[in-house]
């Protein structure tokens, strides 16, 4: 069995633009993918729960659930502007694990990043959605430091966060004495 490819993430000011560029296509489905990819970076979510949001999970402002893999509750909140959009869009009505696959949202991040799926590929890597949830955990990361990114992304130890993130462990001690003084 051939192993699998690392995931590289992508970065979060270019996934925020290419996600408001798509809201304004006339496509539905390109309008989902916009609002997919603003989700996943606002959010961090695995792709399977990205996928199985329901108009439900939308509570007070936030994208509310328990993570498939772990079974932990979450509730990330989202801007009213983007809730907005789900509501414009009827996103969420759906069943999305059926009508948009995993395949589907791996394929359409790469065709939407075309550069860094060539960069990816050039370093042995690939970008798919899980690209998304490293932008949001590296820009909590960048914003807030690495036990930040830990809770937002739901890892059990900031050691996992770190070699999730890809992050130097001196990075990390500056990091650190940054939070600490």
């Amino acid at each position: 069995m051939a192993a699998s490819k690392t995931t590289e993430s992508i970065s979060w000011q270019k996934a925020d633009k290419v996600s408001k560029e798509l809201l304004l296509s006339s496509k539905k489905r390109e309008k989902d993918l916009g609002l997919a990819l603003a989700i996943a970076i606002r959010t961090g979510l695995r792709k399977s729960d990205l996928l199985s949001l329901r108009i439900e999970n939308i509570k007070e402002g936030k994208v509310t659930g328990k993570a498939s893999k772990t079974g932990k509750d979450f509730g990330h909140p989202i801007p009213d502007w983007l809730i907005d959009e789900i509501h414009k869009n009827q996103y969420l009505g759906n069943v999305y694990s059926t009508t948009y696959s995993h395949m589907w949202l791996n394929r359409s991040v790469q065709r939407v990043f075309p550069a860094e799926y060539a960069r990816a590929l050039k370093n042995g890597k690939t970008i798919g959605a899980h690209s998304l949830r490293k932008a949001f955990g590296l820009r909590l990361y960048e914003a807030y430091g690495v036990n930040a990114a830990r809770q937002g992304l739901q890892h059990s130890d900031s050691a996992t966060t770190a070699r999730y993130l890809e992050i130097p462990a001196i990075e990390q001690e500056k990091k650190q004495a940054e939070l600490f003084g």
